[in-house]
């Protein structure tokens, strides 16, 4: 049925659903292929599968999505962390020392997924996240909770860098700002297009950049000297990108995900 509507992933899908709605592993379920479903569960699966039938992602429907290994909720008020997007951590980690107390900046953080990963990989990190959405900070504040890290971390409410006014200079400024470009938009699948929030996607132009125009502009004023700058692309924008750096800005290199794409600029500020 997944496969007939067109979900490139029907057979992990069906299997993924059938392991939350039993509450056991693909490897319990390959050892007890003849068992009976229990109706409570089989009911639960259809009520699963109907969902993904209407294209909704298998992340709404658990309420989660594992990122960087740790779990996160998520719901449709922000973007589904992706797998690409922990090469931003990755980056972002050489960056911050393990013995120090510094100062991270994230912002658009959605779930919160790239700050709090973030802490919980450095203990003396200090974080502040922000995000135009109240219901996605609301859901980033219960991450912090549950990732055990809320004490080193404030949350603020605003566009990029509006309510960092009276804030400190910062170590690190992470972003995974919206960069899809309007007519990029148009061709997305519907399992984005119809459940994720468009707040967090659209760029408001047709090339996904004015995000990033503000970005390399504001930033100076927020960043310690030689302060960095971390953001991710989408994977045809390097280029656009690095045209706007401007001399304020030591170095800037790009790096690329898992998939080989670009998706991680990193930036030195003089």
């Amino acid at each position: 049925m997944l496969r007939k509507i067109g979900i490139e992933s029907a057979e992990l899908d069906a299997r993924l659903l059938l392991e939350h709605a039993l509450g056991l592993s693909t490897i319990d379920i390959l050892l007890n292929r003849h068992r009976l479903i229990p109706a409570e569960n089989y009911a639960l699966w259809l009520s699963y599968l109907k969902r993904r039938l209407c294209y909704e992602p298998i992340a709404y429907i658990f309420g989660y999505k594992e990122f960087y290994a740790y779990d996160f909720l998520v719901n449709q008020h922000c973007l589904i962390p992706r797998p690409d997007t922990e090469c931003v951590v990755e980056h972002a980690l050489n960056l911050i020392a393990s013995d120090q107390e510094q100062l991270v900046f994230d912002l658009c953080t959605g779930s919160g997924a790239i700050g709090l990963s973030l802490l919980k990989e450095r203990p003396l990190l200090k974080l502040i996240a922000s995000d135009l959405s109240a219901e996605a900070l609301i859901l980033a504040e219960l991450n912090g909770l549950r990732l055990e890290v809320s004490s080193r971390v404030s949350w603020l409410k605003g566009d990029l860098f509006e309510p960092y006014h009276k804030q400190p200079k910062a170590h690190v400024i992470i972003a995974n700002p919206p960069y899809i470009g309007s007519l990029e938009y148009i061709s997305l699948t519907t399992s984005v297009k119809d459940y994720e929030p468009p707040m967090a996607l659209l760029a408001g132009d047709d090339l996904g950049i004015n995000f990033y125009r503000r970005l390399l502009n504001e930033a100076p004023d927020y960043l310690v000297d030689g302060g960095f700058l971390v953001l991710e692309i989408g994977f045809q924008q390097d280029r656009l990108i690095s045209d706007l750096v401007t001399s304020v800005w030591r170095s800037h290199c790009t790096y690329q995900d898992l998939a080989l794409n670009p998706r991680c600029m990193v930036l030195e500020l003089r």
